[in-house]
C-alpha cells in the first residue's frame, strides 16, 4: 500500500497526499485524523492514525488521482521554505533545476505567477523588505559575498549597485573590447526606478 506523505496548503497548513489525492483535516478523534478531499465538492475521505500510518479510503472520489499536480504543488511548497534562507528569484531557480520529469517542470508555474507567494513567506521571515526604490536599497553584507567568502559586493551608493569580483576587476584593464547589455527583464519596477541591469562583457582576443 502507498505511503501517505504530509505536505503543506498554500495558507500553510497540514495536507495529506496519497495515491495521486490531496487532502486537508477535516477533523482529530482520539486516535485517528480525519482528512477530506481538497477538491471542491468531492466527497472523498481518508481516516489515518495519529502518527498518519494505516491509510483507509472511508468515501471514493469523483474525480481521478493527479500526481503530477502534487509534485508541482510540493515543489512551490519547498520553494517557500527555501525563501526563509534564499532571496525568492534564486530559491525558484534551485528547485525548477532539480526537477527531472519534463512533464513536471512544465507544469511548473513562471516565477512571475509566483512571485507575490514566494516574496509573502520571505517577507515573514527576519529579512530586509523588498525596497520601493532603488534610494531605499540596502543589500546585507550575506548577499555581498560569495559562497568562498569573497567579497563581490563593491558598490553601493545613491541608487547604484556594483557587483563584481576583484579578480573580474582586474581583468577589465586588461580587455581589448567592452560590451556593455542592459537586462530589462530582470529590471526593478518603474515604483522602485525603472533602471536596468546591465552586464559587462569583456573580451581579451579576437573570436575566430
Amino acid at each position: 500500500m502507498a505511503k501517505v506523505e504530509i505536505s503543506e496548503t498554500g495558507r500553510r497548513k497540514p495536507a495529506a497526499q496519497f495515491e495521486g489525492y490531496s487532502y486537508r483535516i477535516e477533523r482529530h478523534q482520539t486516535e485517528s485524523i480525519s482528512w477530506k478531499c481538497r477538491e471542491y465538492g468531492c466527497p472523498g475521505r481518508l481516516n489515518t492514525l495519529k502518527d498518519y500510518t494505516k491509510p483507509d479510503l472511508r468515501t471514493p472520489h469523483l474525480h481521478g488521482p493527479d500526481p503530477e499536480k502534487l509534485a508541482v504543488e510540493k515543489v512551490v511548497v519547498d520553494m517557500r521554505k527555501r525563501c526563509e534562507h534564499q532571496l525568492p528569484y534564486a530559491a525558484f531557480q534551485a528547485f525548477s533545476q532539480l526537477v527531472t520529469d519534463p512533464q513536471i517542470a512544465a507544469a511548473i508555474p513562471s516565477f512571475e505567477s509566483l512571485r507575490s507567494t514566494l516574496y509573502r513567506h520571505k517577507g515573514n521571515k527576519n529579512e530586509p523588505p523588498t525596497p520601493t526604490s532603488l534610494r531605499n536599497l540596502c543589500i546585507p553584507d550575506k548577499y555581498g559575498k560569495l559562497c568562498t567568502g569573497e567579497n563581490f559586493l563593491q558598490i553601493q551608493s545613491s541608487g547604484y549597485v556594483v557587483l563584481a569580483t576583484e579578480h573580474g576587476l582586474r581583468l577589465s584593464f586588461n580587455a581589448t573590447e567592452v560590451h556593455v547589455d542592459g537586462n530589462f527583464k530582470v529590471a526593478p519596477t518603474s515604483q522602485a526606478g525603472g533602471t536596468p541591469f546591465y552586464t559587462i562583457i569583456l573580451i581579451f582576443r579576437s573570436i575566430p
